[in-house]
């Protein structure tokens, strides 16, 4: 029979952060530090953004993505992975359907600008959430300021 382990939502965001950021720390895409250094910078700011308009955040960090630094592309892919992963594995199913389509940062984005305002509220908090573990794991894991 195999092994049921049982975790609660804030250890499958842990988890899953600092996952993110050991990955991109053995890509050798990504693993220089000025690029470590630009996604740390994002993780701690993303929460203030999000703290002042979810949707504004999200957007502001979309509208950074086509630029040279990749390191808002690569952290809201990250934050667009967790939803699609809590949709289908967990209890935000209240925000995110498991069949709603999370394959890029624009479906997430477009899928946020039709929650009702308690969705909204709880999307708020989901990002608050996970964009805490991202960084806490990000000054752990990645040297320099």
């Amino acid at each position: 029979m195999p092994e049921i382990t049982l975790r609660t939502l804030d250890q499958e965001r842990a988890k899953f952060a600092v996952e993110k950021i050991e990955s991109i720390k053995n890509d050798s895409n990504f693993n220089n530090q000025e690029f470590l250094k630009k996604y740390k910078a994002r993780a701690k700011d993303f929460q203030a953004y999000v703290r002042e308009d979810l949707l504004q955040g999200l957007t502001f960090f979309f509208s950074k993505i086509n630029g040279k630094d990749q390191s808002y592309k690569v952290f809201l892919e990250h934050i667009t992975e967790w939803f699609k992963k809590a949709a289908t594995e967990s209890n935000l199913q209240i925000i995110f359907s498991p069949d709603v389509n999370l394959e890029e940062p624009l479906d997430l984005i477009k899928h946020i600008q039709g929650l009702d305002v308690d969705q909204y509220l709880h999307a708020t908090q989901e990002s608050l959430a996970i964009g805490g573990w991202f960084k806490r794991f990000a000054d752990a894991l990645i040297e320099g300021e």
